[in-house]
Parts: C-alpha cells; structure tokens; sequence
C-alpha cells in the first residue's frame, strides 16, 4: 500500500543519507532532531507519569550453553554502533521532546548465578522481573540493559529490556538476529553477514513529518475523521470493581490454544469466503464483545508493524502503530456479512495507516482521562506466525514468553496461527477483571467461533452459546423454602390481624385496609400465586408473633404480599403516609413504637439517616428493609455506622412478582455498582439479550425470571441487570431509563456514589432531558444535597466538579450542578426522576465564559490563550475541550511554572481542567509554602475506612507500595514530605487539614513507620485535642528521639541514618570509606557514586541525595525537637522489630492503651517480605477491629 511518491522520496532521501553515512566511524553524538509522532506519546507519558516501567519492553532467551559475558557485550556494542535509535536519549527543549544520538557504547551485561538458590527459577525470575520493573530516564539513557542469569549446568537465561521509545515486537527479530551473527563473529566464527543500515531512525522521524504536512495530511485526516465520527469513546465491558483512581498496569494473563479441529474449520472457512484468518477472528472476538457490552458499535485497536516501505525493512526502532479499527454490528450480521464488514474495515484502515495513533489521538481531541486510554480499550492482535519460532543457532538460543506483570490496556487479545496450531493469550488488567472472567471468555469465543463457521448465514448474534447444562451456571435459581426460615405462623390462630394506619386514618385508607388488605388475607389460601409470593419474602429472619412492622409509603403503592407477609407471621402491621412531612411522621412512628422493622425506600432512609446524624432522632428498629431503588454504598456505610445495632437489608423487588432478590448490608460491595443479592426461594433469574439468547456471567441485559428451574413461565421485569463472578445479581436500572452519551451507556449508580463522596455532599442523583439513544447529546445534571450547610456555590461547583473529573472517565462527568436541599420524593419514599427533570429543565447553567476573578486566574487566562490559539476563555472551560492536548499540555505548565514559580507536574492538569480549578490548587500549594497537596490516593476499595499511611523521614511513600498492594479492598491514602515543615506539630496540623478537604468528617485510620508513626501518633492527638473522636493508629517501629542534638557525632549520625536507608530502598552494599565522617555530604555522595560506577541506580544522582537528605535532616532535627503536648487516649499499636532498641517505655506515659507486638527483622527488613507480612496481618487486626468498632464490615 506504497505510493510512488513515497516510494521516490523515500529513495532521494537514501541516496542523501548513504553520503552523509559513508564515513562510519564518525562520531554522531552531534545528532539532534524531533522524535516521531509515536516517540513523542511515550516522552509525553513518561512525564506524566515518571518512573513508569509500563512501556519497558523485555526479551528473554533460553540457552543451554553457557554464554559468553565479554562476547555478548562486545555484540551488543556492535548492534548499538549499527543502530543510532539504540543509543539514544530524549529531551524537552521548553516542552517540546527532541532525540539526540550519543556516541557508540558498549553495555555492561550483569551476571547472576542464581544455581544454588533453593528454587533456581523462581530466583531467576525474580531477578528478570525486577530488572524489567526498574524505570529508564529518557533524558539520560541509556535505555537498554542486559543481565545474564545461569540457573543451572546447562540452563541460563539472558534477558535484555529495551524502552519502547527506541523499538518495537517487529524490531526485536532484526536485533536478535544481528545479535546472534555478531556473537558468534566475536567468538570466532564466520563474519555476520549484515546488510548495511541505510537510513537511522532519526531520518525516519524526520521523513514522518514532512510526509505528515501536506496533502497527504489532509487526506489521512479526513478519512480517520469521516471513520470515527460519533464512536463510542468507552467500551463497556462489566466490571465487577470501580476503575482504580489512576490507571496501573498490573497485568495477569490467560494463556489458550484452540483445538486443530477448530483451526481447520477456520481456516477451511476462510479460504471458502475468499477472506483471511484475520477478519474470521476479528468478526467474532467483537461479536463476543458485543454481548458482554450490550454496544453494537465495537473499536478495538490493531497494531501494525509500521515498516510499511521497503527502505524501512531491517532498521530498528519503534515504528509499529496502532491502528483503529470499528466493527458496526447493527442488523444482526451473520458471519458471512460479518466478515465482509471486517475486510472494508481493515482494508480502509491499512490503506490509511500511515497516520500515526498518536497524531490521530491529538487530532480528534477525545475525552482525556488517566484511567482510561483514548479511542479504544481493547488491543486485538493477530498474527500469521509465531515469534516464539525465532531460534538464534550461535547463541544456541530460543525466545521464551515471559509474564511481566503489565498491561497497557483494559485488554489485550493476543493469538496466532501456523502449522502447528492457533492459540495465543490474554492480557488483562487485573484491577478490572478477574481470572475466572477472562477463562469463561476465552472459552465463549472459542464456542462462538465453532458455532459461527458451521453457520455462517445464522446471525451471529443469534448464535448459541450454551447448552442447558450451562443453566445452573448462566442462569441463577433461588434456594428451597428450608434454606429461608419461613415466618412463625400464627396469623390465622390469633383471630383478625393488626393494621393501623399512622398519623390518622384516610377515608382512601381505610378503603385499602378493609376493602383489600383484609380480605385477601382471608383468602390467601386459595390464591396459589399470592401464597408464592408471600412465602419468598422470607429472607433469613423471623418476624415475631406481636412485632411491630411499619411500612413507610403511600398506602396505594403497598402490594399484597407485602402486607400478607406481616400478618402472616401474626405481626402488627404499621402503614405511615402523610401527602406532606413524611419523615416526620415516621420518626414520630420510630420514637413511639417499639418497632422491629421498617420498611421504606432509600429516599426516605436518607432523611432519616441525615436526621440521626445531626441528633435530631435516635431510633432503634431491629431491621430496616430498604426497597423500591438502589441503596448505594455511601448511603449504606452512613446507615451502618449511624445505627449500628440495626440490621440493615437491602431488597429488589419487582411489580407483580414480588421480592426477586435480598442482601444483608455489610457496607462491602463496590461503590456505584447497585447488587441486588441472592435470588430469593423458588425463583430462577436468567439474563437475556434482546433476542431472547443466555448471556454470560456479567454481560449485561435483561432480567428475566420464573417461578421455578425450567423457563416456563418466565416473564422480563422490565430491568437491566448481571450476575457478578461471585453469584450475586447486579441490578442497572429500568431498561427504558437509560441514559446515553455518545452511545456509552450511562451508569448512574457510579456517578452518584462518586459524587456523594465528596465531603460536602450528602445525596445525589444524575438525570437528563435527553435519552441520548438517537446519538443525539444526553446533558448530565447532577442534582445534589448538602451533608452539611452548603458552603458558596461557585467554589462548591468548582470543587465538586474536580471531585468528578478526577474519579470518572471524562464521558462521564457531568455537565451541570444543581444543589437542592431535599430531593422529591414520590409516595413510595424513592426519588421522583420526573420531577428533578423538571427542575434541571428551568435551571439555567451559567458556569461557562466567566470572566477571570483574581491575579493567579487573569494570568492563566493569558498563558491559556497563548498555548491554546484561543481567544474567547472563560475560567470554567475544559483545557481539553478547547483543543488542548499532552504535549500542549507539558507546554502550558511549563509556563504556569515559570510564571507562579509554583512546582506543580504535568498530571495535575488532568485533575484541575479549567482555570478555576487549576488557580485553586496553586493557591492551596502556595498558601502552605509549598507544603501544600502532599496528600496522594494509592488506591480506592470499598472497605469503609480508609487508611492514611504517614511518610518516613526523607519524605517518600515508595516503600509503602507493597503494603497498599496487598490492601486490596481498602482505600489507602499517604502524605508525601516533600517539605519538612516547622515542627512535627506543624506538619501534623497541615497533614490534618489536607485530610479533611479531601475525606471531610468520615472516619479514617493512621498508620506509619519509623518518623511516619510518630507524624501519625500527632495527627492523631491533635485530632482528638480538636474535639474529634479517637483515631484507630499503628505506629510500625516508631520511636521517639532520645540522642542528644547536639552531640558532636550528631551530623554523622545524621548521615549515616540517611545512608542507611538508601541502601535499604534501593538494595545496595554501599561503599565504605573511612573519611565520611569529615567530609561534606555532597563530597560524600559523590563519592559513593563514583565507587558504585555502572551499579548506580537510574533513580540515583547527586542533586536527588543532596535533596532527599536536605529533608531527611530537617525531619530528623524535628524529630529530636518533639515531645507530645498531652496523652493521647485513644488505642495505638506499636509494631516493634525485633532487632531494634525497644521504644515502648518512652511512649507508654504518652499512651496508656499502648499496645506492643514484636515482628522479627530489623527497621528496615520489616518493611519488605516476610517481615511485611506480619506487618500486615497486625494491621488488618487493628483495622477490622476499628471496623467493628465503628459498626462497618471487616474489609
């Protein structure tokens, strides 16, 4: 797919490049020139987030003969000189990258005998996945490494990591070949026979750009504009978990090889329908991504080698680009349309391939947010071959796959086929999905492919999938009657039941009471039907013969077997409505009766909860049933810890069949996800798409249900729901309430507990005019109550609105903000959607085109317009939507640093949108002098209480990254010290009040190790001393100061504690030289620098020393300064490691609950495994004890 103007271009330029490169043992270091479209994202990324090890690209060999260290080194020196992208580093030159090639090297290749270790390969595999987790700086290369690992006689693994930036999985076949020829060369065999290189990769950039700027540009635009019009920008497969905060690429993979039956059948297909392997296989993965999305418009990405001229063939470098590609499967195609949908689309996309994705990313401005990539979320790569078959003969060799543990995207579909067999992988982000998912997946497409060529006219989407052995697993069937206590009959022993209607009776009423409820009791026994549904609303309780049961909803809308299941059991039935104050006269009804249970919606729970809460009642019910609308998390925990003696029950029901499924409340499940529970007794509940077909585990669609195993009788409810991995069922909604944007579903149970997260927000709810089901725009409103008294609009918009963008994918943020002081409520105690529309329909949004208001806003305004190339800016515009983008971002905050003088990274521009946002948090950082916004999220999970870890002297959370890891289901905060402070109080004074903008008054945990423990014990105590309830605080091998300050060896101590722990983070045996006490630290570092020489780790330099000990010093000197102002009275756990001086007598007159355990290891050890992992069981002792404490789950 060459044009000859390429083709001529292409060749002029050779003819310029073979002069410029005969001399070839001149020095290039000289060379400097832009990067390429594709280099540029991963310089972009690597700056948002630094560090990263996510675009480190591995390969491993097996070999078993021993090789050569100095040969391997000597080849790989060659393959460097060969190919300038190998010895090259990337600059920003005031926020544009720009590559510079250095002089030729040869690498130092790290040897390891790993042979005597106890399990050789688990050794060596640590050792491989550790150098390629370890990051490469960019601006200082280089950005390959190599490490020899012999982990037997005749076993040894070589394993070189090389940063994406500089080459591709096509690029590793030309290395690994010239490597192989180059070694055996060195070792003394026959001269590798090598083509000569042509053109460098820096050429290519150069020639990307110029072929990028003309017509062809214009071109290319224009296709890929025209094809991805209107796409979905998310792709919604389930999730049985929130999206974390920030995206990680922690990746698990699912290896499958089809059968050769199979392989054959496709093959066999293919060659019948004159089409490839390729469209076969794509046609039905995104058919099966249509079923567990319910989305008909499917974009997946497809990588494409990129070499796509001749003169480009045998060069190194990344050149490999990611191609879009849209599967519409509207009008149920079978596979024979399928497939002929599948060939336009790939041929259009590689006839237009020559636009790099990241130029495409750039120019269609898609929704920009850290946790989702943009376009597309699922890699679809197949292959005609396998790269597994490269065999290297002088290296004696052969490639190996290896876990590494990450994935870029939700998904990546790896497989290929040859003569050997078809088979592949899955990568999956293990944050998203679990195991079992990706099995059952890759189990249904391989069914799906089987059932699809042996009917290739059968619609695809009617093809299916399961046989009725699968009922039991794809459908759910309620438990016998015996597993459900059935309620204490007594009702028709006892005479007339009890039904009294508060405050007073209505005439309406009591034609309810009397002309309805009564006599169908009466007549129970002869409705089998209304018997059903009675006995199904036992759900693992007993209601007791004389109890109280009061119902809170206008009496019209209480069904039958609501009521006949009260009188039943012989209990008093309590029915409260009133047309106005219906809180009020169920907390009348609470404080009067001696109520057992209650039965209301979560509207009206939320009053009622809010009114516990500002100690305007105090009920005791025994249960509290909540039905008629999700509960939601937020609310759930609040009622948990509010009544803690109360058992709260949560209760799907569906008119005309009553209750379908029930939960007890436990304030564990994930937040925005609204789960229904356990089908109740005598029911089955099947999830079915619009064609009546079984849908897997977690695929979305409609609730279906019967009253037995069979489908016989089976009747839709009206609803969208799922079954989760672990058999509950997950309810989205009535299916004629949905709402879309941009044909992206959206999930208002997410929304709405994401935004009732922020501290000032008690309830909320998200509604829209407009369906968007026409593809037409679905404006969001979010319609929001106070937990407290509201605070100034605009600011509380602005914050609420930051609050948003930074927890949800920007598809789904909401576009207006709408505060109320109570939600309607219909008579049935749920919120009234109908009237909030009406509300949000004469609200008009004025946020936008807001003139700038203060000096910090009036000059981001100016800085805005300049990048931007836009003139009309208000303050509570979208950077993004107004035409920014990465690398226009790392240029505005280039300048926003220049001009406030306020150090703020790139990524914080991704948080803060518009210039109300982004001047608000300067100010907050310039307000603490620079001390401002240490408080980082490591991860969210649904336990409810969070953890807030305290730094270590020296200021850094790295070495809590393990610990938070293994907190799976608990949200873990930590406070960086990137600034020492006054004082520890002061620290912890500034700490605390970061901490309650970002949790307001929800309750938390402290913890921290060595200086962090004791930064957390004042946090604590000030907390307290503030008038604020006892904080649950482990303090992890924490003591307080007991030297002498001022001791003449004080300053080398000081330097000693620093070196310590550097050599503990970063594993190493530093250097001794006897004259560290006398010399300055800076002489000092750069001593142990030189010594170290290549074993320097890439994170290390002097200037980072001088920083870290600079604060090290100053925390250590507090720390020295600092005594507790008064005891603190609440529990704290003291983890003591074994091998240091015990610390608990010093802090014993200042904690009487002190508690001590003894961990084994030293300070440093007990950080890391085994010494973690009792760390950590103390931990989650103190937390589920707090939990319980608190009336919550233990998470």
């Amino acid at each position: 797919m060459q044009d000859q103007d390429a083709t001529d271009s292409l060749a002029a330029k050779r003819r310029r490049l073979a002069a410029m490169l005969a001399d070839t043992g001149r020095s290039t270091a000289a060379r400097t020139g832009p990067v390429s479209f594709a280099q540029r994202r991963l310089w972009i990324l690597d700056r948002l987030v630094p560090g990263s090890s996510a675009y480190n690209v591995p390969i491993v060999l097996r070999t078993r003969t021993a090789p050569d260290p100095g040969a391997l080194a000597k080849a790989l020196g060659e393959v460097i000189r060969r190919h300038e992208v190998l010895r090259t580093v990337f600059l920003g030159n005031d926020g544009v990258p720009v590559q510079r090639v250095c002089d030729p090297y040869e690498p130092v290749v790290d040897v390891c005998d790993v042979s005597t270790e106890q399990d050789p390969q688990a050794a060596a595999d640590q050792r491989v996945k550790a150098s390629i987790r370890q990051p490469f700086d960019l601006a200082k290369g280089p950005l390959l490494r190599a490490l020899l690992l012999r982990t037997g006689p005749e076993d040894h693994l070589i394993c070189l990591t090389v940063h994406h930036v500089v080459c591709d999985g096509w690029s590793i076949v030309t290395l690994f070949r010239e490597l192989d020829g180059l070694y055996g060369q060195v070792r003394g065999g026959p001269e590798a026979q090598l083509p000569p290189v042509q053109q460098q990769y820096i050429d290519f950039a150069l020639w990307q750009r110029a072929r990028l700027s003309g017509e062809r540009a214009k071109e290319l635009s224009a296709y890929w504009s025209d094809c991805l019009d209107g796409a979905p920008g998310l792709l919604q497969l389930p999730l049985d978990a929130s999206r974390p905060v920030h995206h990680r690429a922690n990746g698990g993979i699912h290896e499958f090889a089809f059968p050769d039956r199979l392989r054959e059948d496709i093959l066999a297909f293919a060659a019948r329908a004159r089409t490839t392997p390729f469209s076969v296989v794509l046609s039905c993965f995104t058919a099966l991504l249509q079923r567990y999305s319910a989305q008909d418009d499917i974009v997946v990405g497809v990588p494409a080698a990129g070499q796509t001229h001749s003169e480009l063939q045998g060069m190194i470098g990344f050149f490999v680009n990611t191609l879009v590609m849209r599967m519409n499967l509207e009008g149920r195609p079978s596979l024979n349309e399928a497939v002929g949908r599948a060939r336009e689309v790939a041929l259009g996309a590689f006839a237009h391939q020559d636009m790099p994705f990241e130029k495409l990313v750039v120019e269609l401005q898609p929704d920009r947010n850290p946790t989702v990539t943009p376009i597309f979320q699922v890699l679809f790569n197949f292959q005609s071959a396998s790269n597994e078959r490269l065999r290297l003969p002088n290296l004696d060799a052969v490639l190996v796959p290896f876990d590494t543990g990450i994935v870029r995207f939700d998904l990546e579909f790896n497989a290929f086929v040859g003569e050997d067999g078809m088979g592949g992988s899955w990568l999956y982000n293990r944050d998203l999905f679990p195991a079992a998912a990706i099995a059952r997946m890759s189990g249904l497409l391989e069914r799906l492919l089987a059932a699809a060529v042996a009917q290739p006219d059968v619609p695809l989407s009617g093809l299916e999938l399961f046989e009725r052995a699968d009922l039991d697993e794809f459908g759910r069937v309620g438990g016998t009657a015996e597993e459900h206590p059935r309620p204490v009959p007594g009702g028709a022993e006892r005479g007339e039941p009890v039904v009294r209607v508060r405050p007073a009776s209505s005439p309406d009423a009591e034609r309810r009471v009397t002309g309805e409820l009564l006599p169908a009791w009466r007549a129970r026994d002869s409705d089998p039907a209304l018997r059903r549904a009675v006995a199904r609303r036992a759900r693992g309780f007993e209601l007791p013969a004389g109890g109280v049961v009061v119902i809170a909803a206008d009496i019209r809308t209480v069904a039958l077997d609501e009521a006949l299941w009260v009188l039943d059991a012989g209990a008093q039935l309590v029915l409260v409505e009133a047309a106005e104050g219906l809180l009020d006269a169920v907390l009348t009804v609470l404080a009067e009766e001696d109520v057992d249970t209650l039965v209301l919606a979560p509207g009206l729970l939320h009053q009622v909860i809010r009114a516990v809460e500002r100690g305007e009642a105090s009920p005791a019910p025994r249960r509290v049933l909540v039905t008629g609308e999700a509960l939601g998390l937020g609310l759930e925990q609040r009622c948990l810890r509010a009544l803690p003696d109360t058992e709260f029950w949560s209760v799907y029901r569906v008119a005309g069949i009553g209750d379908v499924a029930s939960r007890r409340c436990t304030g564990d499940v994930p937040a925005g996800h609204d789960v229904a529970g356990t089908v109740c007794s005598g029911l089955a509940v099947r999830i079915r798409d619009g064609d009546g077909l079984l849908l897997p585990i977690g695929a979305p669609g409609r609730v279906c249900v019967s009253t037995g195993p069979g489908v016989a009788g089976e009747a839709a409810t009206g609803d969208l729901g799922r079954f989760r991995e672990d058999g509950t069922l997950e309810v989205l909604g009535a299916e004629a309430d949905q709402t879309y944007v941009r044909q992206v579903r959206v999930p208002r149970g997410e929304i709405e507990e994401t935004l009732s997260g922020h501290g000032s927000i008690g309830d909320a709810r998200v509604v829209s005019a407009s369906d968007g089901k026409d593809g037409g725009p679905a404006r969001l409103t979010a319609c929001l109550t106070p937990a407290g008294a509201w605070g100034e609009p605009a600011q509380l918009r602005d914050s609420v609105r930051a609050h948003a963008q930074r927890l949800l994918p920007g598809v789904l943020v909401p576009d207006a903000y709408l505060f109320l002081e109570e939600l309607p409520l219909t008579g049935r105690g749920t919120v009234d959607l109908a009237a909030l529309r009406e509300i949000e329909g004469a609200e008009e949004d004025e946020e936008r085109r807001v003139a700038p208001r203060t000096a910090t806003e009036r000059l981001l305004v100016g800085i805005w317009r300049s990048v931007l190339g836009v003139a009309d800016i208000g303050i509570h515009d979208n950077f993004f939507l107004l035409g920014g983008h990465s690398l226009l971002a790392i240029q505005l905050m280039s300048r926003v640093r220049r001009a406030t003088r306020v150090d703020l990274p790139v990524s914080v521009l991704f948080r803060y949108r518009t210039i109300a946002d982004l001047a608000a948090r300067i100010a907050t950082v310039s307000s603490g002098g620079g001390a401002g916004g240490n408080l980082v999220r490591m991860q969210s999970g649904s336990a409810p209480l969070p953890l807030v870890l305290v730094h270590p002297a020296g200021g850094g959370v790295f070495c809590y990254g393990p610990m938070a890891t293994a907190l799976t289901n608990r949200t873990v905060y930590a406070f960086e010290g990137r600034h020492p402070g006054a004082s520890l109080t002061a620290l912890a004074e500034h700490y605390l009040e970061q901490l309650t903008d970002e949790i307001a008054d929800a309750p938390f945990a402290l913890a921290g190790w060595s200086l962090g423990g004791v930064v957390a014990f004042e946090m604590a105590r000030v907390h307290a001393a503030n008038g604020g309830p006892a904080v649950p605080l482990a303090m992890i091998d924490s003591a307080l100061f007991e030297g002498d300050p001022a001791a003449p060896d004080a300053e080398a101590r000081l330097l000693d504690g620093y070196l310590q722990g550097v050599r503990a983070d970063f594993d190493l045996a530093l250097p001794a030289s006897p004259e560290t006490a006398l010399l300055p630290p800076r002489r000092v570092f750069a001593d142990i620098l030189e010594r170290l020489g290549p074993d320097v780790p890439e994170a290390l330099d002097l200037e980072e020393m001088m920083r870290q000990y600079s604060v090290y010093r100053s925390h250590i000197r507090n720390l020295a300064g600092y005594r507790p102002a008064a005891p603190y009275p609440g529990g704290v756990h003291l983890m003591q490691a074994s091998k240091s001086p015990s610390a608990a007598e010093a802090w014993r007159p200042y904690v009487p609950g002190l508690v001590v355990s003894r961990v084994e290891g030293d300070h440093y050890s007990i950080m890391r495994n085994p010494g973690l992992a009792a760390v950590l069981t103390e931990l989650e002792g103190v937390l589920a004890d707090a939990s319980a404490a608190e009336g919550g789950p233990v998470g």
